[in-house]
């Protein structure tokens, strides 16, 4: 009995090991026709990154509108001589380092005629007289404005004369205004530094004044 059982046994063993050694044969010949005969079975990675490698990279819509955009605002820029004619910027041959003051002072003088402007302007008397105003358009004076008035008329009468100030060095002997007369001796001022640093640059060294004879070699500073 014993030995029908053990017969059997060998017999599903030997059954078993046949149809394992069949399916792993079936398995290999599988992925060899599956990988075109190389052996190798393409992971997924691998099959992403060769989609990726078909595929050609596009703009996002966003960005080719914002392109076309800036192409267009680019396009229809306006050129420098425009924005000088429409004082945006100015046509100016002082260096950028000036013109900050330039426009300074052509304020000033602008101011310094506005106010001789409104200076020379005609007393309300004369605009009456010349029918203008109205004579009831005309205030009163109050008694302290007038007092006021004819302090100042007197100052005004006992000022010393420009030629007196400039001899006093009070003034400069110029003839720009004098509000405007710090601001020009500013810019003249940095007019000059302007000048005196290109000719320092431009200086010849020691070796050149030696080689033309202006300088002995032993005069020549740390020589």
């Amino acid at each position: 009995m014993s030995t029908t059982v053990q017969a059997a046994a060998e017999t599903v063993k030997g059954v078993v090991a046949n149809a394992a050694t069949a399916a792993t044969s079936a398995i290999s010949t599988a992925t060899s026709i599956a990988t075109g005969g190389s052996g190798a079975v393409p992971t997924g990675d691998e099959t992403a990154l060769g989609s990726q490698k078909d595929e050609k990279p596009l703009l996002n819509p966003h960005d080719e509108q914002a392109k076309e955009k800036l192409e267009k605002l680019l396009g229809e820029r306006p050129e420098r001589q425009e924005l000088v004619e429409k004082n945006i910027l100015k046509n100016s041959n002082v260096a950028p380092s000036l013109q900050a003051k330039q426009a300074e002072l052509e304020r000033s003088q602008l101011e310094d005629m506005l106010e001789n402007k409104l200076q020379a302007r005609p007393s309300p008397e004369e605009l009456v007289k010349e029918g203008i105003l109205q004579s009831t358009s005309i205030g009163l004076l109050n008694p302290q404005d007038e007092q006021a008035k004819e302090k100042l008329q007197k100052l005004l009468g006992e000022r010393p004369e420009r030629q007196e100030l400039v001899e006093k060095n009070i003034l400069k002997n110029s003839n720009v205004a004098p509000s405007l007369q710090a601001k020009q001796a500013e810019l003249e001022r940095s007019q000059l530094e302007d000048k005196l640093e290109n000719k320092l640059q431009a200086r010849p060294s020691p070796e050149e004044l030696v080689k033309e004879g202006i300088l002995q070699k032993d005069e020549i500073p740390n020589a």
